[in-house]
């Protein structure tokens, strides 16, 4: 059963002499006026820790039987020895008595009907079998009316147009509107102590026989179903909206008016007073004060989450939300509750409930994640002490709701504090399912400093370097790469690069790196990349492998075709350069497959190609005078001449026309071979200035030969 009220504090009553005791209890919120059964009124300050204000001695130095405070005309109105007494409560002063001295009971009307505010309205039930209504004003009490009974009243209550008492062995109500008496029911005083509350506006809670509270109005028993408090005897009623107290010997029992059921028993000794003075519910004994304390509701909720009955918690506050004050503080309460039960159904496996909770009352999200120690510390070195909880949150379903959760909180509004942490554990949470970011990864803004020391840690180097590419740490990334031994590693950190269009890729990787991996796989994957597949088969020449430069050369043809094709001015310089390059790899490769290459010749702009192939094939005179005579492409002939050396000591007979080429292609050669014959073959009427450059390598290339001839020679001794 929850636990809505406590005893807060208990106080023993000093200066009481021998045989006094607690009486009587009023007051208002600041003061508590305490009545003796010697006649003496002593007043406590609420407000000071109940420290005393002062006593008033009654001239009858009788047993106080009722205390009843009018704040609003700052009067005490107290019923000792069938006799009224006015005390002013700021002065603690004693102003009237009455002059009646036959007054058994007194009630002031809880609802008034009246223009004047300073105005009382009281009931008094005397000694001669009658109730008279009174307005008080000031000093003067007025009886308005008299109702005469058929015995003495024991006990009543007053509230607008009806009085609601008990005679000696029934309950009526008397509706002054239509002066009307109702009889309620019998009840037998020898067992039943008479006890008459207010509930609501002329609305009443009466104790019935056989442990039954009934209700009544002015038109008979209330259609409310009646309580049953048990077969003890009740010793005194309270009420404070919407909970209903009843006082018995051994107990005080709590009823919920609403659901008309006991939601509460405490266990209390000795009290035999209970009242309600302005909403704080006091209990004495006859020595002893007892403040009763409403637990906050937002106690109990935390209460319920300590037991595990996270859903009654739950229930409890949104009826606390609904019911109470929708202000920051209940808002902010309520958050903290279902913040708190989040973290039980995480604890449990309810994701959804989880989620759910944690989303509506904005949870920071790092309360989740610092439960996961394999991810931390988080980049704010956020700190947040949880509880000893056995809980694999290395289990799959822990880690996927992991996962969903941080996404679900990246699209809030409010979580844009916690985007750092919440990246971060994503990032981590990626480099355990994957050996790089992939491309759709690189669209999020994770940090490389953030995470680079855990990265580190896990020895997740081909993770890290994939953020530090996705992070324009370019340099960082490729020094990664290089320590990156697997193939397969290396191929798919090649892949993941040409997918996010990231230019230059194969030039990225050294030689030593680019050779780890199997050609043959590096060439399907850059078949969609002609350049990159260009360049790499570039890389892997020397090699010497005749599909690879069959391939390179094939490469060269299609995408000079292709660039010739689309007439764009931007890829001028790439195809001129692509043109060339083919042009040298046609003369200096003997490994490509000729027939191939010539039938990929025969369409497309390559008459200079094929001729080329004729030369190397079957007749270099013939290609020689087709490029010199046919197509006039000196260029392209002096690149046929400097890779075919024979011509070197012919070329000044048969064509001596193009003296300025052949003096070009010789001064081109960087170490010239039989440069004596060639020289002597020349005309005799050019001057040695045309070919200095070429005659002083000759001579630089002569002397190298010599000393390398003569040091073999002296080794070999």
């Amino acid at each position: 059963m929850d636990e809505l009220f406590k005893i807060q504090e208990t106080r023993e009553l000093k200066g009481l002499l021998d045989g006094e005791k607690i009486c009587c209890v009023g007051g208002s919120p600041c003061c508590l006026f305490i009545g003796t059964t010697f006649g003496k009124i002593i007043c406590m300050n609420i407000e000071t820790n109940f420290a005393s204000k002062g006593i008033i001695q009654l001239p009858t130095k009788s047993a106080i039987i009722e205390l009843i405070s009018a704040t609003a005309v700052d009067c005490l109105i107290v019923l000792s020895a069938s006799t009224l007494f006015y005390v002013e409560m700021s002065s603690m002063k004693i102003l009237t008595s009455s002059t009646m001295s036959n007054i058994l009971s007194i009630a002031i009307n809880s609802s008034p009907v009246l223009d004047d505010p300073f105005m009382l309205q009281l009931v008094l039930s005397v000694s001669n079998r009658q109730l008279l209504l009174c307005e008080k004003t000031g000093e003067d009490m007025l009886i308005r009316r008299k109702i005469s009974l058929e015995s003495n009243v024991e006990t009543l209550a007053y509230n607008r147009n009806c009085i609601c008492f008990a005679m000696a062995n029934s309950y009526y109500i008397f509706n002054i509107t239509n002066n009307t008496m109702q009889s309620l029911f019998p009840y037998d005083l020898q067992t039943i102590r008479p006890l008459v509350i207010t509930i609501d506006t002329e609305e009443f809670l009466v104790n019935g026989m056989q442990g039954l509270g009934v209700f009544a109005t002015s038109n008979g028993v209330s259609s409310r179903p009646p309580l049953f408090w048990g077969s003890g005897i009740v010793i005194s009623l309270a009420y404070r909206s919407p909970y209903i107290f009843v006082l018995t010997s051994s107990s005080l029992n709590i009823f919920s008016c609403k659901n008309v059921s006991e939601i509460q028993k405490l266990v209390v000794a000795e009290c035999c007073i209970l009242r309600n003075i302005d909403g704080q519910i006091v209990l004495c004994s006859s020595t002893s004060i007892n403040i009763l304390c409403e637990i906050l509701w937002f106690h109990r909720a935390e209460a319920l989450l300590e037991k595990g009955q996270v859903k009654e918690a739950l229930q409890l506050s949104e009826n606390a939300l609904i019911n109470g004050r929708y202000d920051e503080i209940q808002i902010s309460r309520v958050n903290t509750i279902k913040q708190k039960a989040a973290i039980s159904f995480f604890l449990t496996k309810k994701f959804l409930d989880c989620s759910q909770l944690a989303v509506s009352s904005e949870m920071d999200p790092r309360k989740i994640m610092v439960y996961y120690q394999h991810f931390l510390p988080l980049p704010s070195n956020f700190e947040f002490e949880i509880k000893n909880a056995e809980v694999d949150v290395s289990s799959s379903d822990y880690l996927n709701f992991l996962n969903e959760y941080i996404h679900t909180i990246r699209n809030e509004y409010w979580a844009k504090d916690y985007y750092r942490d919440l990246d971060a554990v994503s990032l981590r949470l990626l480099s355990m399912r994957k050996v790089f970011l992939e491309k759709d990864d690189f669209a999020n803004d994770y940090s490389y400093d953030d995470n680079e020391q855990w990265l580190i840690a896990g020895k997740k180097e081909k993770f890290l370097a994939s953020l530090a590419f996705s992070c324009g740490r370019y340099f960082i990334a490729y020094d990664l790469c290089e320590r990156i031994s697997d193939e397969n590693d290396l191929f798919n950190w090649m892949a993941l690069l040409l997918k996010i269009g990231t230019p230059n890729v194969v030039r990225q990787f050294n030689q030593q790196t680019i050779l780890k991996i199997d050609p043959t796989k590096v060439i399907i994957l850059l078949e969609q990349y002609p350049n990159e597949l260009i360049y790499y088969l570039e890389r892997i020449k020397p090699r010497e492998i005749k599909e690879y430069h069959t391939k390179l050369v094939i490469c060269y043809i299609n995408e000079i075709k292709k660039m010739e094709a689309s007439e764009n001015i931007i890829g001028e310089d790439l195809c001129r350069n692509y043109r060339f390059s083919l042009r040298n790899m046609l003369l200096e490769s003997t490994l490509f497959d000729i027939y191939k290459v010539e039938t990929e010749l025969k369409s497309g702009n390559f008459a200079v190609e094929r001729a080329f192939l004729i030369g190397k094939i079957s007749n270099a005179e013939q290609c020689l005078k087709i490029l010199l005579y046919e197509y006039e492409d000196y260029e392209a002939a002096e690149l046929f001449c400097f890779h075919m050396h024979s011509f070197h000591q012919r070329i000044f007979q048969t064509y001596p026309e193009f003296q300025g080429r052949i003096v070009s292609l010789l001064n081109s050669i960087n170490n010239p071979v039989n440069a004596v014959d060639i020289i002597s073959q020349m005309p005799s009427d050019w001057s040695l200035s045309l070919i200095k450059f070429y005659a002083s390598k000759a001579i630089i290339s002569s002397d190298n030969c010599f000393h390398t001839n003569l040091l073999k020679l002296s080794v070999s001794f």
